[in-house]
């Protein structure tokens, strides 16, 4: 042995006996910053956990260069990973995804090239996951922003395949090549690098290689940087006939997600909860990846402080690229564009949005999640400062800065629909004057013209002017082009900002360019397992197509809550288990300021234009008995199909308990249970919490009575329309005199329940007569006493006076 052998392996044994020695106290400390980080020894702010993570993680690469230090000592300790075979390509697929997030936050394209496949080398996983880890990191380390890493696989000659792993750094200089594999040693770029390293990595990758009988060479890369050049012996064909790494290949699939927020996430964590093996890498276009989209009007009212608790957990894990990776063992390639899909040769082009590179990505199954655009008018004037959407968590910072920096005070939102309607209020909570704007009869489409009457109602009631039936013409600004004016028919409003709300469509791009079949609403078509028409493409999310429970034909209800169950069913059948999803409901609750407005199922309209024999009811009630306090209202419409007596819907308004009512009606459509048996469900009473007989039940009971011809009834709407034409006919208030003198319909005549029996002589019986009471529970009992007394020709207004929407005299005059 030379002199310089001997003084190198010195070296290494020293190093050894150091490691030895650091290698407990190392992972004592690890332990103990690991159990701060779970917070059991009090709660962190971000910044005590940023440098804690920071802490931990360097203390992980001590315990690893231990380790390093250890085993380097003795190439023969390497000899145990030859005791079985492993696919080559499958470790370079699994070391690309985990470095890949860290790549796409350096800046650096990161691109692999397999040429050769499968190439199964007599080497344990461990032992070639050791030597790409090795060459990877350190060409991650000495890449700068904006750099390129290539990694190629390719044969050799008929019994070896070559390993060539390049980068565009500061390479290494000729007359320290031979060096660069001695323990400790750095060459004179190295040494005046900030950056930090062991200097024994190379050595030990060269320990390794050297036990599986193969060979690595260090080199200039055509990239400008270093390239490394490794070899390794082919097994023979016999060895790799039970080989543990053809048996995996099915555990290992690489599944490829594109886009984030919802669908993506939920898919590729439940993906690693069923088969933690997997390869899952999602790319995703914007630097956050997963957040609560339906969070947002919220973080711009202020009443979310700040906008890491959109991106957290429940016990606020922030779910970023980095939790994923640490977490989920997901790879993040945030910032990163997929921009073709090849479904034949099963790969994605992507693009680094900072560096502008591109490379394909393979995968086996591939899942959109792609998500929609905000539907944007072409407006004239559209591309005004200070007109905003509200898609994304950039967006919403946008308003929130510029109502913070600008102090706007008229705003005026285009559309009426859930996110305009939501928005209003984070604005009126930041002081703006607002105006909606909706080019239909009425806001809320999803729900039914008197339930939506009633939210405009309490808008205005709240200082928001609301304007129905209305288009925008142009949009007009100032002279620093910042909008000023909405112009709309015969008339201009005072804008300081603008909200687009208008609605949004499935983003398909990507399925149409790699001839994916698109259903009939616009968005991808799937099947019930999420497939689409490629059977190793799924889409879930808003981009995908939904499927009617009731139709049972396709339709397009966008949704977190969907895109979430769409995701999970979509990873079940990825994962080779049998999972389907039965369609939605539509099932849909959002907050306007006191009301919590919640609908599910068909619309009355929808009812009737599907075919249905449509029978509804309208009732309104306490959320909890009168005598408890804090009594609000719940008023509630279901709707219901006569011939088979099953709920076709149901919407609610008020209390914040309503969207409860509605879940319960969810279920009784997705059960088919009928109207008889929702009268008789066992639901839980208290009077601090609900009524005896619950509001659903008595609904139910309602339609019952319609059906069974005990009562008719006549709508709000009916009853306008009726005073409008002056129409003949007596409209019956039988409520109290105290009631009628704080709040009454003009035009109604006063006879209370109680003394009705004796001013019958009162009406006429050759005219139709209406009664009503404040929800007419005491109008049906004045409806019986009519009855009772010859008057044929008498009906019931649905939901008594707090379900009327239309005016209203109050106080004595």
């Amino acid at each position: 042995m030379s002199d310089k052998d001997k003084k190198n392996k010195d070296i290494a044994r020293f190093a050894s006996l150091i490691a030895h020695q650091l290698k407990s106290p190392v992972s004592a400390a690890g332990s103990i910053i690991k159990t701060l980080l779970g917070e059991y020894a009090g709660s962190l702010n971000p910044k005590q956990k940023d440098l804690l993570l920071r802490a931990d993680k360097r203390l992980t690469e001590a315990a690893d260069t231990s380790r390093r230090m250890i085993s380097i000592v003795n190439p023969d300790t390497a000899k145990n990973y030859t005791n079985t075979t492993t696919d080559l390509c499958l470790i370079i697929r699994h070391c690309h995804s985990i470095y890949s997030e860290e790549a796409a936050i350096n800046g650096i394209s990161f691109n692999i090239n397999i040429n050769f496949e499968p190439a199964i080398v007599k080497a344990t996983e461990s032992a070639l996951t050791e030597i790409l880890n090795s060459l990877i990191s350190n060409a991650i380390k000495y890449t700068p922003s904006n750099g390129i890493i290539n990694i190629e696989l390719d044969k050799a000659d008929h019994n070896q395949v070559r390993l060539i792993v390049s980068d565009s750094g500061i390479g290494i200089p000729q007359k320290n090549i031979e060096k660069i594999f001695q323990p400790f040693f750095r060459s004179t770029d190295d040494q005046n690098s900030t950056l930090p390293g062991s200097g024994i990595g190379l050595a030990f990758t060269k320990n390794i290689i050297t036990a599986l009988d193969g060979t690595i060479k260090a080199g200039k890369s055509h990239l400008g940087g270093a390239k490394f050049v490794v070899e390794l012996n082919l097994a023979e064909e016999e060895q790799t006939t039970n080989s543990l790494s053809r048996e995996n290949i099915s555990s290992r699939k690489r599944v490829v997600i594109i886009g984030g927020v919802a669908a993506g996430p939920k898919v590729a964590s439940k993906i690693i909860r069923l088969a933690p093996q997997t390869e899952v890498t999602i790319i995703e276009k914007n630097d956050l990846l997963a957040y609560s989209g339906c969070g947002l009007p919220f973080y711009v009212a202020g009443v979310i402080k700040k906008k890491t608790e959109l991106l957290s957990t429940a016990v606020q894990e922030v779910r970023d690229p980095v939790f994923f990776q640490k977490v989920k063992n997901v790879s993040v390639l945030n910032r990163t564009e997929a921009i073709k899909i090849d479904k034949n040769a099963k790969k994605v082009l992507i693009q680094n949005l900072q560096n502008k590179n591109k490379s394909w990505v393979e995968y086996d199954k591939l899942v959109l999640a792609t998500g929609s655009y905000p539907m944007i008018p072409k407006t004239e004037g559209i591309n005004l400062k200070n007109i905003f959407t509200l898609h994304g968590v950039q967006d919403a910072e946008g308003i929130k800065s510029f109502l913070s920096g600008h102090k706007a005070r008229d705003v005026a939102i285009i559309g009426g629909g859930l996110i305009g309607v939501e928005m209003t209020e984070a604005l009126v909570m930041k002081g703006c004057r607002v105006t909606i704007i909706e080019k239909f009869p009425h806001i809320f489409n999803i729900l039914d013209e008197e339930m939506s009457m009633q939210v405009e109602k309490h808008l205005e009631e709240h200082g928001v002017k609301v304007l129905t039936n209305t288009s925008v013409i142009r949009f007009q600004g100032n002279d620093n082009k910042k909008v000023k004016k909405v112009i709309i028919e015969d008339d201009t409003i005072s804008a300081d900002m603008v909200v687009i709300a208008t609605g949004v469509r499935p983003k398909v791009d990507l399925a149409l360019d790699a001839g994916l079949e698109i259903g009939s609403t616009g968005a991808i078509k799937v099947d019930k397992k999420m497939k689409t028409s490629d059977p190793n493409i799924y889409a879930a999310g808003d981009c995908a197509e939904k499927f009617d429970m009731i139709t049972k034909k396709p339709c397009y209800i966008p949704l977190g809550s969907t895109a979430n169950k769409e995701g999970r069913v979509a990873a079940l059948n990825i994962c080779d288990e049998s999972e389907i999803f039965p369609g939605i409901l539509g099932a849909t609750t959002c907050k306007v300021f006191d009301y919590c407005i919640a609908r599910t199922g068909l619309t009355e309209n929808e009812a009737i234009e599907k075919g249905y024999e449509v029978i509804t009811s309208l009732t309104a009630g306490p959320n909890k008995e009168h005598f408890m306090p804090n009594v609000k209202t719940i008023m509630l419409k279901l709707i219901v199909d006569r011939k088979t007596r099953k709920v076709l819907g149901a919407q609610s308004i008020g209390d914040s308990d309503g969207f409860n009512k509605i879940d319960i009606i969810s279920t009784a459509i997705t059960g088919g249970i009928t109207i008889d048996q929702i009268s008789n469900l066992d639901l839980c009473y208290a009077p601090s919490y609900s009524l005896a007989i619950d509001n659903i039940i008595t609904a139910a009971n309602v339609i019952k009575n319609k059906i069974n011809d005990e009562f008719e009834t006549i709508s709000a709407k009916e009853v306008h329309n009726k005073i409008q034409q002056k129409e003949q006919f007596v409209l019956l208030d039988v409520r109290s005199h105290k009631e009628y003198e704080e709040l009454r319909i003009p035009g109604s005549t006063l006879i209370p329940l109680g003394i009705l029996r004796n001013r019958l002589y009162e009406l006429s019986k050759e005219h139709e007569i209406i009664t009503f009471c404040s929800i007419s529970l005491r109008g049906y009992e004045a409806a019986l006493i009519l009855k009772a007394a010859g008057f044929n020709n008498v009906k019931v207004m649905d939901g008594g006076i707090l379900m009327w929407p239309y005016g209203v005299t109050e106080g004595l005059q």
